[in-house]
Parts: structure tokens; C-alpha cells; sequence
């Protein structure tokens, strides 16, 4: 199965574009029950494109072609593992800035 990032530019369309196919959302709900949303499946594949298991399993796989997208088990925990990790890389400019703290070494001391 294919997916692409979603197309929000709305010079190119007003309404935004998904690119999460209607066969690839019946895929997935007759997995994982009616409920799950093209959304869903956006976090989703997030979790699973960010868990080390797969990302080790097909490095090869991702160099050469599109990335393999498994039906897991669990379709919550990586649903909910990747909307954390959205939320942490698309808003890490929303969170409070911290002080720089210099550390200096002395050598010998």
C-alpha cells in the first residue's frame, strides 16, 4: 500500500487532501473496527515508521523502495505512541524556552 504526506497547500486545492486511499481505510477498519479515521492512520503509521524494531527490520527495504506498512496487533498503542511523537516534533516551538547552561571543564581538576 502506498501513503504519501498529506497535501494541505491550498494553492493547489482548497480543501485538503489526505492521500490515505478509501481501499486503505477499509483495509484498516475491517482490521481494527469502523471507528479507526484517515487521521488514525496518520498517527499510526508515525508510530510504526518511528518504533526501532521496524526501522531495523526493513533499512534495507527503505533505501531502495516505499516503506511496508505491517497490521499490528495493536493498532492503539502505535496510534497513541504517534500522535505523542507528532505532538512532540511538530510543536517543539509551543514549549517554554529553558535557560542555557554553560558547563565548563577544567582539565586535571
Amino acid at each position: 500500500m502506498q501513503l504519501f504526506q498529506a497535501n494541505t497547500d491550498a494553492s493547489q486545492d482548497p480543501i485538503p487532501l489526505d492521500n490515505i486511499t478509501d481501499w486503505c481505510l477499509e483495509l484498516f477498519q475491517e482490521r481494527y473496527g469502523t471507528q479507526v479515521t484517515k487521521d488514525d492512520i496518520w498517527t499510526y503509521l508515525y508510530g510504526v515508521m518511528h518504533a526501532p524494531d521496524w526501522r531495523e527490520r526493513y533499512r534495507f527495504d527503505l533505501q531502495r523502495s516505499l516503506p511496508r506498512v505491517p497490521l499490528a496487533e495493536d493498532f492503539e498503542a502505535f496510534k497513541s505512541a504517534g500522535r505523542e511523537l507528532m505532538d512532540l516534533h511538530i510543536g517543539y516551538e509551543t514549549c517554554p524556552e529553558y535557560p542555557i547552561l554553560a558547563v565548563v571543564s577544567v582539565e586535571g581538576g
